[in-house]
Parts: structure tokens; C-alpha cells; sequence
């Protein structure tokens, strides 16, 4: 979901190269390498080596496969919980994944958190809700502003967080909300200047900034 296959495969063909030396390993001292090689580094290469090999093999799935796919579960679960109106499980499930630094999901988790909750706020918040609410929003826009310092030439990072800087604007009327969101929006302007929604979403901001002589 949020990782490429390719590192769930860089994972497991050696893992499978791994069960294939350890097997013919085994069959092939029986043949020509013993006439070739001393008896202590047959030894090791048949003992040892395939161990050492096996724990490599271990190591790499656990940080290329084990940790992006743990990270995936929990943002789904923020999904599910957060499409449900739980925003307080929705918080917490996205600390989970947010908290498993693995390269291959570090950035998506939190674009990806940033336009669904954009999501949330389009759908509509309860008065009820808004307690919570804002805090999953404050969570979210510190998790987006370091995605934008992680890949500062992305402009769909800062159009995310723009966005949603502008949407807590119009629901927690936080001036400083909407500063930020005109920052943001026009560091994503300059970065992909033909890009309609950009445009139109630092228009928006400007509007409700009261700069529309701009």
C-alpha cells in the first residue's frame, strides 16, 4: 500500500538463495571441493557461513519488509478509524505508524495523513468533536511540516499542508493558521507554477487573508 513491492522481493530472493546455498552447500562438499579446499574453511563455509548469511537475509527483511508493512497496518487502521469518527483511536493508530522511521513509508504516511484528514474536514465536523479533532489537526500539520523538510522540491507537500493549514483555519479560526497556509501555499506555487489547484487554493487564501488585490 504505502511501499513498493520491490522491497518485499529484495527481501525475499535472497531469503530463497539463502534455503538454495544452505541445501547445495551441503551436497556440493561431498563432491569436488573436498579435494579442493582445506577441511577447516570447509568447515566454516558449510557450518557457519550460511548461518551468518541467514541472519543478513533476517536483518534486511525486517527493516526492508517487516517494519513498512507494520507501519502500513496502523495508518489503515487511522484510516478506518478516522473515516468511523474516532478520533481519538485515529490518533493513536497514526502515532503508531508514524513512529516506525523506515524510509519507505516516512513521507507517505504523512502526505497521505494530511490529505485525509483535508478529507475529514470536508465531510464535516461536529461541535462535539472539535476537542479532538484539533488535536489529531495539530498532530497532523507537525507531521506534514516535516514531510515538506524531508522533500522540500515537492510541491504536493506543501499544497497538503497549505490546504489543511487553511481548512483549520476556517473551523478553529486560528490567525495564525492562515499565515502559515499562505507560506506554504506559495512556496508550492513556485515550486510547479501551472498547477490549477495550487493556484486556486492560494487565491482562496488570499481571499480569506483579505488580500485580494493580490
Amino acid at each position: 500500500f504505502l511501499f513498493d513491492t520491490f522491497y518485499a522481493y529484495a527481501g525475499l530472493f535472497p531469503f530463497l538463495g539463502f534455503l538454495y546455498f544452505k541445501y547445495e552447500s551441503a551436497r556440493a562438499f561431498d563432491t569436488n571441493q573436498q579435494k579442493i579446499l582445506p577441511m577447516k574453511f570447509k568447515g566454516f563455509v558449510r557450518d557457519i557461513a550460511p548461518y551468518i548469511f541467514g541472519s543478513i537475509i533476517l536483518v534486511i527483511m525486517y527493516f526492508l519488509i517487516w517494519l513498512p508493512y507494520r507501519s502500513n497496518y496502523f495508518f489503515l487502521k487511522y484510516y478506518a478509524y478516522l473515516d468511523a469518527n474516532r478520533y481519538e483511536e485515529a490518533l493513536g493508530f497514526l502515532k503508531e505508524a508514524e513512529s516506525i522511521r523506515t524510509p519507505f513509508t516516512y513521507f507517505d504516511v504523512r502526505n497521505s495523513a494530511g490529505w485525509r484528514m483535508a478529507l475529514t474536514f470536508d465531510r464535516g465536523i461536529e461541535e462535539k468533536d472539535k476537542p479532538q479533532v484539533m488535536e489529531l489537526y495539530r498532530f497532523v500539520v507537525d507531521r506534514l511540516e516535516e514531510a515538506v523538510v524531508y522533500r522540500p522540491n515537492d510541491p504536493q507537500a506543501y499544497f497538503y499542508l497549505g490546504r489543511l493549514y487553511k481548512i483549520g483555519y476556517e473551523n478553529f479560526k486560528n490567525p495564525a493558521d492562515l499565515v502559515r497556509a499562505e507560506e506554504i501555499l506559495k512556496q508550492s506555487r513556485a515550486i510547479s507554477t501551472n498547477r490549477v489547484e495550487y493556484i486556486n487554493e492560494l487565491a482562496a487564501v488570499l481571499l480569506l487573508a483579505g488580500k485580494s488585490g493580490e
